[in-house]
């Protein structure tokens, strides 16, 4: 079952980098927030004392891009997508000694979802001459996520609660400040019920798990012909279960796989972000993960922009 491990990490990887997207909608539970040892300036509404931390100076805009003009003043706050936009990035993955890399796209279009409006993000990578896609729907309006899936929709994932990466960036606004949400990912269409047909079916995988988020002092990163003032961020995620919907509890391999399963999953997921309000994506993102013992290591890493007109 080695699609089952590599889709559940890639979705907890992948929303691990998403945490810049505002994502809206969502149960109303709230990430619990501490208190703030060394904030570097205290925020209202936000306890904490000055401490002597000094984020970095604001850059230029990028030499690539057209300028916005709706970006947040808020650099942990992306700027909103819009069709036209397109993102370059280098990846770099070391695994057993072995070191690949590859070049993923990111492009925004105009769409529809569930019969409203949307941005369309195709994010479309090239790994050892195999092409993948995946698609991500946004509101055109605010950015927030309104559904991922595919350019066939035959896997869709959807969260509980949807708006967990805005519940936790807003809830550490301040330099040390830290947050905690569980989340839960449910994976449902015919790559799942395809995958689980040899221990008797199942129709959606659903993967229980932690996500633990700090707020680091802001860094200056030199990238894509421009300097960008970064809202950092340090997430860690756990998983905490992974069941299936519909499965047959009494083929012997159902057992077997979700033991294998928490196995797997037994050690966190660390992600290290870097965003900037000047573009509508992570400017940098680093992570580390461990899977049967062997650990992994991740760097993405911001090399083209286009904007289109704001």
């Amino acid at each position: 079952m080695a699609f089952t491990r590599t889709h559940a990490l890639h979705i907890l990887t992948a929303s691990a980098a998403l945490v810049l997207t505002a994502c809206g909608g969502g149960s109303s539970s709230t990430p619990s927030a501490s208190t703030p040892t060394t904030p570097t300036t205290p925020t209202t509404g936000t306890s904490g004392t000055s401490g002597t931390t000094t984020p970095s100076t604001t850059p230029a805009a990028p030499t690539t891009t057209t300028p916005s003009t709706v970006a947040s003043t808020n650099e942990c706050t992306p700027l909103v997508p819009k069709a036209g936009d397109s993102l370059t990035y280098s990846n770099t993955m070391v695994s057993a000694g072995t070191t690949s890399a590859f070049t993923t796209v990111y492009d925004y279009s105009g769409g529809s979802y569930s019969g409203k409006s949307a941005i369309v993000l195709t994010e479309t990578s090239t790994i050892s001459g195999k092409t993948t896609t995946a698609v991500v729907y946004l509101d055109p309006v605010t950015g927030a996520v309104l559904g991922n899936g595919n350019s066939t929709e035959t896997t869709i994932t959807s969260y509980d609660p949807a708006d967990y990466e805005t519940r936790l960036r807003n809830a550490v606004s301040t330099v040390g400040q830290s947050a905690t949400v569980n989340v839960k990912a449910r994976i449902s269409g015919t790559d799942i019920t395809n995958a689980f047909s040899a221990i008797g079916g199942g129709t959606a995988l659903n993967i229980d798990y932690t996500f633990t988020m700090v707020r680091m002092p802001n860094e200056t990163i030199a990238t894509a012909g421009s300097s960008y003032n970064t809202c950092k961020l340090k997430v860690d995620a756990k998983v905490n279960s992974v069941t299936l919907e519909g499965g047959n509890a009494s083929n012997p391999l159902y057992g077997l796989m979700f033991t294998t399963l928490s196995a797997v999953y037994a050690a966190p997921i660390n992600t290290t972000v870097w965003m900037s309000n000047q573009v509508p994506h992570v400017v940098k993102t680093t992570g580390s993960f461990t899977v049967m013992g062997s650990t992994a290591t991740s760097t993405t890493t911001l090399t083209a922009v286009k904007l289109a007109g704001r």
